[in-house]
C-alpha cells in the first residue's frame, strides 16, 4: 500500500468514527426525545414476561411463545427487570433512531469517499 493510500484510509476511518458518533447521538435524540413511539414488540414481550396471561390455545399466546426473535426476547428481559413498558418503548425507539441515522450517514460518507478517491 502506498503512503498516500494508507494516509487516506486512516483519514476515512477516523472520519467514519466521527460520523458514526455524531449521527448516533442525533438519532438517539430523535428516537428517544423528539419522536418516541409505542413499539409493536412490547405486546409479545409482555406475554413472554408473564405480564399478560392468555389461554394456551389462544393464537396470540401461540404466536408470542413459539416464534423466537431477539426483538421479543430482549424487551421481555427488560420488562422482567422492572422497566416500564413506556421506558422499553422509548429505549427501542432510541436504538432504531441510532441505527437509521448511522445508516444514512455512512451511505453519504461512502458516496463522499468514492468521490474523494476518484479525484
Amino acid at each position: 500500500m502506498t503512503a498516500l493510500a494508507l494516509r487516506s484510509t486512516r483519514f476515512l476511518s477516523r472520519r467514519a468514527l466521527i460520523v458514526l458518533s455524531v449521527a448516533g447521538a442525533i438519532g438517539a435524540f430523535f428516537g428517544m426525545v423528539r419522536e418516541p413511539t409505542w413499539q409493536d414488540v412490547i405486546g409479545p414481550a409482555r406475554v413472554l414476561a408473564g405480564l399478560v396471561v392468555y389461554p394456551a390455545d389462544n393464537p396470540v399466546f401461540i404466536q408470542s411463545t413459539r416464534t423466537w426473535t431477539l426483538l421479543h426476547q430482549l424487551p421481555a428481559v427488560l420488562l422482567l427487570a422492572g422497566l416500564s413498558e413506556r421506558a422499553v418503548s422509548v429505549l427501542i425507539s432510541g436504538v432504531l433512531g441510532v441505527g437509521s441515522f448511522q445508516a444514512l450517514a455512512m451511505t453519504m460518507l461512502a458516496q463522499d469517499a468514492v468521490l474523494y478517491t476518484v479525484r
